[in-house]
């Protein structure tokens, strides 16, 4: 049974493909300007291809499942077995595998909706897992993945599971878990979805630590706090007394201080039990309560668009006033020539040389540029339903050489009169 479940597993996976015409223009529209870039010379251009990437990927998830593109985005983080599933179970009536390996482990969307699981593969293409088997939840364990003699996620690259939940507009995203002795192998794997998120909850288990340990530090630290919401979940709290769990907060309470970690609340939480036996700060349930607000993602992918736009166009813009200065330099050397009627034609020659390099021959791609992110923009507007312009009629008065390009876009996203724009549904 588990030989045929597994082919046919693969067999729609690999034949399947995107139905979307919109994730299609996107994923056009995405390649012509990674041709684009390499016109245009800038430090970070691996920084954008991952963004740019990141976007897709968004984009993809909400072609397979629009009820996402509303939804408020809760990261579940942690180390492995730190419960992570059994948390998410605890909202809903679900029963997401758990302690499965993070090499195999596959990111998991949990929302509210009509009992659905669908698989996304790689090429974007969606399957119905409950048209293979209607319990495929209770048949996903460590031992079924490794069964495919290949890592399936390969092929799978994450799961959308539609249930009943208690928050209307909150998604959980179950990710893989890290192995502190194998930190190096399971970062990437681990830190791939904590790093693009905006809210995080940090689970700690207590069955195996009285406290937050350096590896989690050390790993919060990699994936980065800035600009995140954190609360600390001290996970199967009723292993441990009231003084045990009143002493491990307090603890926790310092390693945060001392290490400048910004959170929202730390909550003592038994996801069996589904209940909380002390907090700081914040209660969970007052935490999620404040999270479960509606959220249009469109909004954040808008504005990454607006930043890559303007970096390329700042760029090109800088390169213009660079060539500019040094090309009136070198015309203004030439007029000297002339006027001091020096006979030296070699040297002349060499000037007119130079000032045909520093001519600056991209203004096409100005053109080019506006081009891309208008097919962006209807690739937008396509997927979603609704009025997504990105404005890109941004008014540069000057350039700044001397000034970082990323204080320039700041300014000039923040003098945009419409930067938060009120979208009309179709």
């Amino acid at each position: 049974m588990n030989c045929e479940l597994r082919e046919e597993i693969i067999a729609k996976l690999i034949s399947s493909n995107p139905d979307d015409e919109a994730l299609r223009n996107f994923k056009e529209a995405f390649n012509e300007f990674r041709e684009f870039m390499k016109k245009v010379v800038i430090k970070d251009e691996g920084e954008v291809v991952l963004r740019l990437k990141k976007i897709e990927e968004d984009l993809t998830l909400i072609s397979a499942f629009p009820d996402l593109f509303k939804k408020n985005i809760i990261t579940i983080g942690g180390g492995f077995s730190a419960g992570k599933s059994e948390f998410i179970n605890s909202f809903s009536n679900i029963k997401l595998p758990v302690n499965i390996e993070p090499t195999t482990a596959i990111a998991t969307y949990v929302l509210k909706g009509n009992n659905e699981i669908i698989a996304c593969s790689y090429k974007g293409a969606k399957v119905d897992l409950k048209e293979i088997d209607k319990n495929f939840l209770s048949i996903l364990s460590h031992q079924f993945i490794k069964s495919f003699k290949f890592n399936i996620k390969e092929l799978l690259k994450y799961l959308v599971v539609a249930t009943k939940i208690d928050y209307e507009n909150i998604c959980f995203v179950d990710t893989p878990g890290y192995n502190p002795s194998k930190k190096e192998e399971d970062f990437e794997i681990a830190s791939k979805y904590l790093k693009n998120s905006e809210v995080l909850v940090w689970l700690i288990g207590l069955d195996s630590s009285g406290t937050i340990s350096s590896s989690d530090l050390e790993f919060l630290e990699k994936v980065g706090l800035d600009d995140k919401r954190l609360f600390i979940v001290l996970n199967k709290a009723d292993l441990r007394n009231v003084q045990d769990l009143t002493d491990v907060i307090e603890e926790i309470k310092e390693v945060l201080e001392d290490y400048s970690i910004e959170y929202e609340g730390i909550s003592a939480y038994s996801s069996i039990l589904k209940k909380e036996f002390l907090f700081d700060k914040k209660s969970l349930f007052e935490f999620l309560k404040q999270e479960n607000s509606e959220k249009l993602i469109i909004q954040d992918i808008i504005n990454e668009l607006k930043r890559i736009y303007l970096l390329y166009k700042l760029s090109l813009e800088i390169e213009k006033k660079e060539k500019k200065e040094i090309y009136n330099t070198l015309q203004s050397l030439s007029i000297d020539l002339l006027e001091e009627d020096l006979e030296n034609e070699n040297a002349y020659m060499r000037l007119e040389d130079l000032k045909s390099y520093f001519r600056f021959r991209k203004d096409n791609l100005f053109e080019v540029l506006d081009k891309i992110f208008f097919k962006f923009e209807k690739a937008l507007i396509s997927l979603f339903g609704i009025n997504a312009s990105l404005n890109l009629n941004f008014y540069i008065e000057d350039v700044d050489l001397t000034e970082d390009i990323y204080i320039q876009i700041d300014k000039i996203l923040n003098y945009q009169i419409d930067d938060d724009v009120e979208f009309e549904f179709e």
